[in-house]
C-alpha cells in the first residue's frame, strides 16, 4: 500500500494531537489524584470496625423499649424481634424490628414496631409503617420485608429486609427520599463547581475557535 505525503503528514498530525490528549489527561487525573487524602480508608478497612461503647449504648436503647411494650393477658412478651440484632442501611441508618405473631389485625401498625437512628443522630425513633408488602421466593428459599415509613402525610421511605429459610438475613436495602435528595443535591453541587474550576482554568485539551 502507498501512503501519499500529505496523507502521511495528517496520519502524523493525528498520532501527534492523540499523544497530546493523552497526555493532558494524565496531567489533569494526576493534578485532581494530588488533591486527594492519601491514607483514605478502604471498603475492606472499615467493614467490621465497632464501636464496643456506641454499641452499648444502642442496645440499651433496645432494652429500655422492649421494657416499654405491652404484654399478653398471661403476662408473657407480645413483642418478639423480627431481627435478633440492629440493622445499618447504605446511609448509615441503624435499623430494628418486631413483631406481635399473636395479632389477629391486619394492620400492619399492630403486626409489627420500626424503630430507627437516623443518620448522625444516636437515639432511637419511632418509624411509623404506612405499609407493608410480604413477598415469598419458595424457589429461591427466600422472603422480603419491605416496610413503607415515614410521617403521617407521606411515603418517603422504605427498609427491605431478605430472609433465608432458616430466618437468617441475607440482604438489606433503604430507599430514602431525603436522603436521595442530599445525595443528588450534593452532586450537583460538586458538578457546578467543577464546572466554574473548568472553565477559569480549561484543560490543555481543550480546543476553542476563536
Amino acid at each position: 500500500m502507498v501512503v501519499s505525503c500529505t496523507n502521511f503528514n495528517n496520519l502524523l498530525t493525528f498520532f501527534q494531537i492523540e499523544s497530546m490528549f493523552v497526555l493532558s489527561i494524565m496531567e489533569t487525573l494526576h493534578e485532581y489524584t494530588e488533591e486527594l487524602p492519601q491514607n483514605f480508608p478502604s471498603d475492606l478497612d472499615t467493614e467490621g470496625q465497632e464501636n464496643p461503647a456506641n454499641n452499648y449504648k444502642i442496645m440499651a436503647q433496645i432494652e429500655e423499649l422492649e421494657s416499654k411494650f405491652d404484654h399478653n393477658p398471661d403476662g408473657s412478651e407480645k413483642w418478639q424481634r423480627l431481627i435478633s440484632e440492629t440493622i445499618e442501611d447504605q446511609y448509615g441508618q441503624i435499623w430494628m424490628i418486631w413483631k406481635n405473631s399473636d395479632t389477629s389485625s391486619p394492620n400492619p401498625k399492630d403486626q409489627y414496631q420500626v424503630y430507627k437512628i437516623p443518620k448522625n443522630e444516636d437515639e432511637f425513633r419511632y418509624a411509623f409503617i404506612k405499609d407493608l408488602e410480604v413477598d415469598r421466593y419458595p424457589k429461591y428459599h427466600k422472603t422480603s420485608y419491605e416496610f413503607f415509613v415515614g410521617p403521617d402525610d407521606g411515603r418517603d421511605e422504605t427498609i427491605t429486609v431478605f430472609f433465608n429459610d432458616d430466618g437468617e438475613i441475607e440482604y438489606v436495602h433503604c430507599y430514602s427520599f431525603l436522603n436521595e435528595r442530599e445525595i443528588s443535591e450534593a452532586k450537583h453541587k460538586r458538578a457546578l463547581k467543577k464546572l466554574a474550576e473548568m472553565g477559569s482554568n480549561p484543560p490543555k485539551y481543550w480546543w476553542r475557535s476563536r
